[in-house]
């Protein structure tokens, strides 16, 4: 019977991360050691947390960051970490394929402390707004990595609509 349970908690376990709908962003031509500096580096960036030690292993190219949590008194508190996995491509020699995923959990129990249990949160999927973020922070690095130039943002001059209404009456 303990037997039966413990392969019941170990299988639950490790089935929770086949739930992740992990992105995937191809690149070639640069070693592992700089691919996990620069994910690493954005992965950081995007979430604003350093790496959980605990849940990070070089060896087997995986990091998982921290939890970000917002939580409020009198309304639902959320979290997210980051998680990245370096694989090497089977098709080609030199393709490392990084796979990102972000995700994110809910605490619905409203008026709550600011301190919830673990308990308290429930999954509530992943955050593609932050994985669109983290994949442009990737492509950033690598292109930086492989000494290309990278186009910073332009600032735009919003108008006052406004003064533009009141100079178009003179």
């Amino acid at each position: 019977m303990r037997i039966a349970s413990l392969l019941l908690l170990l299988l639950s376990v490790s089935c929770s991360s086949l739930w992740t709908d992990y992105q995937e962003y191809e690149v070639e031509g640069l070693s592992m050691g700089v691919l996990w500096t620069v994910s690493q580096q954005a992965l950081e960036d995007t979430l604003g947390v350093p790496l959980d030690k605990a849940h990070t292993d070089r060896g087997m190219h995986k990091m998982e960051t921290r939890w970000r949590t917002r939580a409020a008194a009198f309304r639902k508190g959320e979290r997210r970490r980051g998680m990245i996995e370096l694989v090497r491509s089977d098709t080609a020699k030199e393709t490392v394929v990084i796979r990102y995923a972000i995700e994110q959990q809910i605490d619905k129990t409203i008026g709550s402390e600011f301190n919830p249990e673990e308990s308290d949160w429930s999954a509530a999927g992943q955050d593609n707004k932050l994985e669109e973020h983290l994949r442009q922070r990737l492509s950033y690095g690598v292109a930086r990595a492989q000494g290309k130039r990278v186009p910073h943002a332009t600032r735009v001059q919003i108008e006052d609509p406004m003064k533009v209404d009141r100079a178009n009456r003179r």
